[in-house]
């Protein structure tokens, strides 16, 4: 464990199968961080980097998410949330098995962010918090995949993307040094203005945070400026950014398995394609 050095992970729904091939590729060479964070996706993967659990995000990605129960518009029309994160977090570990005890017995600081519909800013839960995995839940909903907030210790929450695509700023804040971030988008992506108009279905739940609305119209702003400090990060050794090296083709929901095999499959060929860099960049032999 390199203990000066954390790890950033963008969001981005099944888009971000393309970390889980990054964090399995650093799970075989036993790379870890004392510091994690993630947005959205990220989040998720990253618990299932700190359980050590190898292929279990690809295998939530690839297989669950073709799955009613857990991914579908019944969902959202009865649950108020496209995914159903307590079935994810409870009912598939029977199937799927997720180390727990590694889990929770790891000495990493693990971090989801989310956003507050209260400020329409980043909110950040901690592993050793009891309300954690409602953090989770609520950095990886959607605002357009549910018909409410998620609330989390009694405050509504929802994906923390739309305040803090990449949450690189918070490790910077608690002293880190150096950070290693992995994207889901190649270098250069930015959103488009007219990408984040607020749906009319989404106003009514959202009206009474007007500082949410206003986070959520600045949506492609935030990211495009995130974006733009990663890479000047990046440039100037702050930060080792690793991109998609080609464009993702994959949506924030895609059910495609050979689209979503050939991502993780990017994921891991990045990964050992710049793998010596990373060393050389941690100064640490693993």
């Amino acid at each position: 464990m390199n203990k000066n050095v954390a790890l950033v992970l963008q969001g981005g729904g099944t888009r971000a199968i393309y970390t889980s091939g990054v964090l399995d590729v650093f799970m075989e060479k036993g790379i870890s961080f004392p510091y994690v964070i993630g947005t959205s996706a990220g989040a998720l993967n990253a618990c299932g980097y700190i359980s050590g659990d190898k292929g279990r995000n690809k295998q939530i990605t690839m297989v669950h998410m073709q799955r009613i129960r857990f991914a579908s518009l019944t969902n959202y029309l009865t649950r108020g949330t496209f995914f159903d994160f307590k079935y994810l977090f409870h009912e598939i570990p029977k199937e799927l098995p997720f180390n727990w005890d590694a889990f929770y017995s790891a000495q990493v600081r693990l971090f989801c962010a989310c956003t507050s519909f209260k400020s329409g800013k980043p909110a950040y839960f901690e592993k050793s918090q009891e309300e954690f995995l409602d953090g989770v839940a609520a950095s990886a909903s959607l605002p357009a995949m549910i018909r409410k907030p998620v609330m989390v210790g009694g405050e509504p929450y929802c994906d923390g993307g739309v305040a803090c695509a990449i949450p690189f700023r918070k490790p910077l804040e608690d002293g880190f040094k150096k950070i290693v971030i992995i994207c889901t988008q190649p270098k250069g992506y930015r959103k488009d203005p007219d990408s984040e108009k607020l749906p009319l279905y989404m106003q009514r739940y959202v009206e009474k945070y007007p500082e949410f609305v206003e986070a959520f119209r600045k949506w492609h702003a935030t990211y495009n400026a995130d974006m733009d400090e990663v890479d000047r990060l990046g440039e100037t050794g702050q930060a080792f950014v690793l991109y998609p090296s080609r464009p993702p083709r994959v949506s924030v929901a895609t059910r495609s398995k050979k689209a979503l095999n050939s991502l993780y499959d990017l994921g891991q060929k990045d990964a050992k394609t710049h793998f010596l860099e990373l060393l050389d960049y941690l100064k640490e032999d693993f």
